[in-house]
């Protein structure tokens, strides 16, 4: 795996990892009022990020990949709210292990859909991680003496819905058989997916109002939130543009991990207690054990 290929999943990871910072700065935040929010933030990085690249050349766009790039950011948005849920209910280290499954989807998405290799490496590192996530999700909260399986149902199908899109970003980008775009037209044309994904929960002018009611500080940080996954979006997808979905993701998620759990553990205290703090470092040495396996 040479180093230079590695690095752009390992940077785009800890802006990935770094998105939810703003959120627990919050505590508690309303899923559908910060989404919106933070889709905003996507828009707009992603539009300034567009201008500058897009003076370099205009390519031919086609509308194949265009729809495909947009109906990306309307899965991203369910699969995004589902993840503010997650990190509302069980934190950023725990769910962050959680979203290691992502890696297990988008390999079976990739050898459906891309003819992608199964190699033994990742029969074997697929239940490693697996059985990483499982141990992670038996912690119970540090308040309350039982395992919230909400939080952990929602990170759990986030990352099953971050994979759909990864597939789909992948297609828009890479296609064998249609059109492709740009990684920075694809992040564009995606985050306004995004966006029209998010006024689907926004759809009334009551709940409208309730949104614009958030005090300001809510409003700055999701879009910090959303300008720090802009610009891990265009460093992912041009990697997955130069590399393929299955060298991508794994690092991706593996470095997303590392940078979540450090932010989770060590900046939010989000697990004190020794024994659940020992089950967390097991769960994520197994999850990554598993991943580089997977990638190897």
């Amino acid at each position: 795996m040479p180093l230079e290929q590695a690095i752009l999943p390992a940077t785009s990871a800890i802006f990935f990892g770094t998105q939810y910072v703003p959120q627990k700065k919050l505590g508690e935040v309303n899923t559908a009022h910060y989404n919106l929010s933070m889709a905003i933030g996507l828009v707009i990085t992603s539009t300034i990020i567009f201008s500058i690249l897009f003076l370099i050349g205009m390519p031919l766009l086609h509308w194949i990949p265009i729809v495909i790039a947009f109906l990306s950011g309307i899965v991203w948005s369910i699969g995004n709210r589902l993840s503010i849920v997650g990190v509302n209910r069980i934190g950023m280290s725990k769910a962050a292990i959680l979203f290691n499954l992502n890696s297990v989807f988008s390999f079976i998405f990739g050898v459906l859909f891309y003819a992608e290799s199964i190699g033994l490496f990742k029969l074997i590192g697929m239940p490693i991680i697996v059985c990483g996530s499982v141990i992670v999700a038996a912690i119970t909260g540090e308040e309350k003496k039982e395992v919230n399986w909400f939080g952990i149902s929602a990170a759990i199908v986030a990352a099953f819905v971050f994979s759909i899109f990864n597939t789909l970003a992948n297609e828009s980008v890479s296609s064998h058989i249609n059109p492709t775009l740009p990684y920075y037209v694809m992040a564009l044309f995606m985050s306004i997916g995004a966006l029209v994904g998010n006024l689907f929960f926004i759809n009334t002018p009551r709940k409208f109002r309730e949104w614009r009611s958030e005090k300001p500080k809510f409003h700055y940080c999701a879009f910090s939130g959303g300008s720090l996954l802009a610009s891990g979006f265009f460093i992912s997808l041009y990697s997955l543009a130069a590399y393929g979905l299955s060298f991508t993701i794994p690092i991706l998620q593996t470095v997303l991990l590392l940078v979540s759990a450090i932010w989770g553990l060590l900046y939010f205290k989000e697990i004190r207690k020794g024994k659940s703090l020992l089950l967390f470092l097991i769960g994520a040495g197994i999850s990554i054990l598993g991943i580089i396996i997977f990638s190897w």
